[in-house]
């Protein structure tokens, strides 16, 4: 068998294995009882009021959703004694940070259309909403595994994530409308990543400028290249110990 064989085989056989321990830990139920609340809160509201609420739902889902799941999930294997399993068998941590990141992404993305389709009664640009969907949601779930790398229990875990929270939600802040930001700021905050996912979401639903479209996008790829990178090093480092 092919190296690259050999390599998609696991990373399939990996998504398998987290669909599996999601699907037993209730990760699932989770959803489908968020994506409901979501469509029994915005079904009480008229459009304009929807497409202001809409694109904050669906961020909050891969952010809260996925920071909290992501890390449950290492949290819940160091426990059971997976990872120092992981560490003799072929799995690279790439690939197993890939397959998580494709399972909770997946999740996020499928939530998002869904209370968008029903939901929102007018046009829907899906190809902004998923590039925004997934490239939030991998920066949210990268951001969980760096701060796993610090902590050995859930609740250490939640502790450790605060201070996080509240350096990457605040900035969202300056985008509500007669914020106090001064608008010279604006082009600015496109390349806080936080901010940059928000208003690809919001593009979504309604006019944004190509040149902004362009540098959210790739301001996020960019910081979620090097996350990755920075992350994988310290997962090798901390929690799996190797290469």
């Amino acid at each position: 068998m092919s190296k690259n064989k050999q390599k998609n085989a696991r990373l399939m056989t990996s998504i398998k294995a987290d669909m599996r321990f999601q699907h037993k830990h209730g990760f699932y139920i989770v959803y489908i009882f968020m994506a409901l609340l979501y469509l029994i809160v915005l079904s009480q509201f008229e459009i304009n009021v929807t497409k202001t609420m809409l694109p904050i739902i669906v961020y909050l889902d891969p952010s809260v959703l996925g920071l909290f799941f992501i890390g449950s999930m290492i949290m819940l294997e160091k426990e059971q004694g997976i990872l120092s399993l992981l560490y003799i068998t072929p799995l690279r941590i790439r690939e197993y940070m890939i397959s998580k990141l494709i399972t909770l992404t997946s999740l996020a993305m499928m939530v998002g259309f869904v209370i968008s389709f029903i939901t929102y009664r007018a046009p829907v640009n899906y190809l902004l909403l998923a590039v925004g969907i997934l490239l939030t949601a991998v920066f949210y779930a990268l951001i969980g595994f760096m701060v796993s790398t610090n902590a050995n229990t859930v609740n250490e875990y939640m502790v450790n994530m605060i201070p996080w929270m509240l350096l990457l939600v605040v900035p969202c802040f300056a985008l509500i409308p007669n914020s106090f930001i001064p608008q010279f700021v604006y082009p600015i905050l496109n390349i806080i990543p936080s901010v940059a996912g928000l208003k690809l979401l919001i593009g979504s639903y309604t006019e944004m400028p190509t040149w902004e479209i362009i540098l959210c996008i790739a301001s996020l790829t960019a910081i979620n290249c090097l996350i990755f990178i920075k992350t994988k090093k310290l997962f090798a480092k901390k929690v799996m110990l190797q290469d």
